[in-house]
Protein backbone atom coordinates (compact mmCIF):
# COMPACT_ATOMS: atom_id res chain seq x y z
CA UNK A 1 0.00 0.00 0.00
CA UNK A 2 2.47 2.59 1.02
CA UNK A 3 4.59 1.59 -2.35
CA UNK A 4 1.17 2.40 -4.19
CA UNK A 5 0.79 5.59 -2.38
CA UNK A 6 3.94 6.54 -3.36
CA UNK A 7 3.87 5.68 -6.80
CA UNK A 8 0.64 7.75 -7.46
CA UNK A 9 2.12 10.93 -5.95
CA UNK A 10 5.33 10.40 -7.84
CA UNK A 11 5.29 13.63 -9.68
CA UNK A 12 3.92 15.38 -7.12
CA UNK A 13 6.62 14.31 -4.14
CA UNK A 14 9.31 14.89 -6.79
CA UNK A 15 10.44 18.28 -5.18
CA UNK A 16 10.73 16.77 -2.63
CA UNK A 17 13.84 14.07 -0.55
CA UNK A 18 11.53 11.48 -0.58
CA UNK A 19 13.06 8.22 1.71
CA UNK A 20 11.20 4.65 2.81
CA UNK A 21 12.46 2.64 5.97
CA UNK A 22 9.77 -0.62 5.31
CA UNK A 23 10.78 -3.15 7.77
CA UNK A 24 9.02 -6.46 7.44
CA UNK A 25 5.53 -6.44 9.05
CA UNK A 26 2.36 -8.47 8.62
CA UNK A 27 -0.66 -7.69 6.64
CA UNK A 28 -2.67 -4.95 8.22
CA UNK A 29 -6.38 -5.43 8.71
CA UNK A 30 -7.77 -2.20 6.86
CA UNK A 31 -10.26 -1.50 3.97
CA UNK A 32 -7.99 -1.48 1.03
CA UNK A 33 -9.06 1.60 -0.85
CA UNK A 34 -9.61 3.58 1.93
CA UNK A 35 -5.88 2.76 3.50
CA UNK A 36 -4.73 3.83 -0.06
CA UNK A 37 -6.57 6.67 0.21
CA UNK A 38 -5.61 7.99 3.98
CA UNK A 39 -1.59 7.08 3.01
CA UNK A 40 -2.42 9.35 -0.53
CA UNK A 41 -3.70 11.99 2.00
CA UNK A 42 -1.28 11.86 4.49
CA UNK A 43 1.76 12.24 2.10
CA UNK A 44 0.14 14.91 0.14
CA UNK A 45 -0.32 17.12 3.45
CA UNK A 46 3.10 16.60 4.63
CA UNK A 47 4.35 17.58 1.13
CA UNK A 48 2.16 20.93 1.92
CA UNK A 49 3.39 21.74 4.84
CA UNK A 50 7.23 21.01 4.07
CA UNK A 51 9.45 23.31 3.08
CA UNK A 52 10.66 23.25 -0.93
CA UNK A 53 13.36 20.66 -1.02
CA UNK A 54 12.31 19.36 2.37
CA UNK A 55 12.61 15.55 3.31
CA UNK A 56 9.61 13.13 4.23
CA UNK A 57 10.30 9.48 5.99
CA UNK A 58 7.65 7.02 5.50
CA UNK A 59 8.41 3.75 7.65
CA UNK A 60 6.76 0.79 8.38
CA UNK A 61 7.56 -1.33 11.87
CA UNK A 62 5.88 -4.55 13.23
CA UNK A 63 4.60 -3.66 16.88
CA UNK A 64 2.66 -6.23 18.91
CA UNK A 65 -0.40 -6.99 17.74
CA UNK A 66 -0.44 -4.43 15.18
CA UNK A 67 2.16 -2.23 12.38
CA UNK A 68 2.86 1.57 12.81
CA UNK A 69 3.22 3.35 9.44
CA UNK A 70 5.25 6.87 10.39
CA UNK A 71 5.21 10.07 7.87
CA UNK A 72 8.05 12.39 8.95
CA UNK A 73 8.26 15.75 7.39
CA UNK A 74 10.09 18.93 7.98
CA UNK A 75 6.90 21.24 8.20
CA UNK A 76 5.57 23.62 10.96
CA UNK A 77 5.53 22.74 14.56
CA UNK A 78 2.97 19.52 14.70
CA UNK A 79 -0.94 19.09 15.78
CA UNK A 80 -1.23 18.25 18.95
CA UNK A 81 -3.45 14.63 18.97
CA UNK A 82 -5.48 16.54 21.36
CA UNK A 83 -6.15 19.33 18.55
CA UNK A 84 -7.86 16.83 16.25
CA UNK A 85 -11.44 17.11 17.39
CA UNK A 86 -11.44 20.82 16.24
CA UNK A 87 -10.18 20.60 13.53
CA UNK A 88 -12.61 19.36 11.80
CA UNK A 89 -12.20 18.57 7.63
CA UNK A 90 -8.38 19.03 7.78
CA UNK A 91 -7.09 15.82 6.21
CA UNK A 92 -5.21 14.68 9.46
CA UNK A 93 -9.10 14.79 11.18
CA UNK A 94 -10.64 13.31 8.49
CA UNK A 95 -7.61 10.32 8.05
CA UNK A 96 -8.18 9.51 11.85
CA UNK A 97 -11.93 8.99 11.28
CA UNK A 98 -10.80 6.66 8.28
CA UNK A 99 -7.94 4.72 10.18
CA UNK A 100 -10.77 4.67 13.10
CA UNK A 101 -13.59 2.85 10.99
CA UNK A 102 -10.89 -0.12 10.20
CA UNK A 103 -10.20 -0.03 13.98
CA UNK A 104 -7.04 1.95 13.89
CA UNK A 105 -5.50 4.70 15.24
CA UNK A 106 -4.20 7.88 13.86
CA UNK A 107 -1.87 10.20 16.29
CA UNK A 108 0.29 13.29 15.61
CA UNK A 109 3.62 14.38 17.52
CA UNK A 110 6.76 15.92 16.94
CA UNK A 111 9.19 14.05 14.47
CA UNK A 112 13.10 13.35 14.32
CA UNK A 113 13.04 15.66 11.09
CA UNK A 114 11.57 18.88 13.47
CA UNK A 115 8.71 18.58 11.92
CA UNK A 116 5.53 16.03 12.40
CA UNK A 117 5.17 12.81 12.89
CA UNK A 118 1.66 11.37 11.58
CA UNK A 119 1.40 7.53 12.79
CA UNK A 120 -0.96 5.37 11.65
CA UNK A 121 -1.32 2.05 13.87
CA UNK A 122 -3.33 -0.68 12.63
CA UNK A 123 -3.96 -4.16 13.83
CA UNK A 124 -2.86 -7.31 12.13
CA UNK A 125 -5.02 -10.77 11.41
Amino acid sequence: MIGAALFELDARLAAFAVSTDLSAAPFALAERGALLQTLVSLLLDAAEVSPPRGRIVVSLRAEAGGVVIDIDDEGAAPISPESLPDREVTPLWLSRNVVRSFGGELTASLGPLGGRRVSVSLRTG
